[in-house]
């Protein structure tokens, strides 16, 4: 398998829209903001397009693939000081690839075990800019593994004091840990905010009945700007959270898809019925969504039951499009390029 980054120039009426787009992963993205309002963001109804109406250029990144590089699929993936960083758990042992930016493999993290430096599992990492170390959580252990950015070489584990989150982000401005939970680990809150040793600072963001089941990518926290956001699972909002207060930073709305109700949580007792239903229920209900924020740009990539949406949103211009993957006409030959969406 090889994996192919692309960098898309995409139209929307009468101006270039120029977005990275990670089409089978997530991406952390870190620029400055200071004064947030809640907006909402209406994607509008789901249109056809031809991938020449949107797209004017495309570049690849094909990343090297060699008997050290070879992973199965990307649960998360981050762009930082010129370097790839790709975590993928399955199906072999979970690991963190890197790559530099032009897809040349430069080392991976593989530590499974219980020893020093090994980790029973990888389910999110982050990026300790201040300190030059990654962070690797593994929910087996509860603990955070540290590496060195520059060699991946081992430096300690912290022993995380609260329940095991769903994922986590370090905001290095407040040497602080962020942590996910939903409802099902008895938190009231879905943020839980400690110090590295563990000291809970803040709890935020109250959760609605659709809180208590985990499902989406494996991080759902992501940098923008000086601001880390949050989108809980099963929901339509973004929220920016600092260690005081979060606040509805997007609502996002998709035409007459929605995201399901709260009864369908309420009236079912367990997660795989939950499910079931998502997956045969109503047409034009969302299960998931991904956003991808830039500076200019808003992209979401939502789904319902197999199928893969996207929407676009230019935050200036106030214009948007919303589509459906397997709709859109590739008149420029470049679908194959990226395999199965999954």
């Amino acid at each position: 398998m090889f994996a192919l980054i692309a960098k898309y120039h995409v139209i929307m009426k009468s101006f270039l829209l120029s977005i990275l787009l990670l089409i089978t992963s997530y991406s952390c993205t870190n620029p400055k903001s200071s004064d947030f309002q809640s907006k909402i963001v209406n994607f509008g109804d789901v249109k056809a397009y031809k991938t020449s109406d949107l797209i004017s250029e495309i570049d690849f990144v094909k990343l090297e693939t060699n008997s050290s590089s070879h992973f199965g699929k990307i649960d998360q993936i981050m762009i930082y000081n010129n370097k790839i960083y790709i975590l993928d758990s399955y199906p072999g042992p979970p690991s963190v690839f890197v790559f530099s930016i032009d897809g040349k493999f430069v080392n991976k993290i593989m530590n499974v075990g219980n020893g020093p430096g090994e980790y029973l599992g990888a389910d999110c990492f982050g990026i300790d800019k201040n300190n030059g170390l990654i962070l690797l959580l593994d929910r087996q252990s509860n603990t955070i593994v540290r590496y060195r950015i520059d060699d991946l070489s081992f430096v300690d584990k912290l022993k995380i004091q609260t329940p095991t989150p769903a994922s986590f982000i370090y905001n290095p401005a407040e040497n602080l840990y962020y942590y996910y939970y939903s409802l099902k680990d008895n938190n009231n809150k879905h943020i839980v905010i400690t110090t590295e040793k563990g000291t809970s600072v803040n709890k935020l963001i109250d959760p609605e009945p659709s809180g208590r089941i985990i499902h989406g990518c494996q991080c759902n926290f992501y940098h923008f700007e000086d601001n880390i956001c949050v989108f809980p699972y099963f929901s339509d909002k973004i929220y920016t959270v600092n260690k005081d207060t979060a606040f509805v930073k997007y609502e996002l709305l998709f035409g007459d898809n929605k995201m399901p109700d709260q009864d369908l949580f309420i009236n079912n007792s367990s997660s795989g019925a939950i499910m079931k239903e998502m997956m045969s229920g109503d047409e034009g209900r969302i299960r998931m969504l991904v956003p991808y924020e830039l500076a200019e740009q808003m992209l979401v990539k939502y789904y319902i039951k197999k199928d893969v949406f996207i929407g676009v949103w230019h935050k200036s211009k106030n214009l948007s499009i919303n589509l459906k993957y397997s709709d859109l006409t590739d008149d420029m030959g470049i679908g194959g390029k990226f395999g199965t969406i999954q």
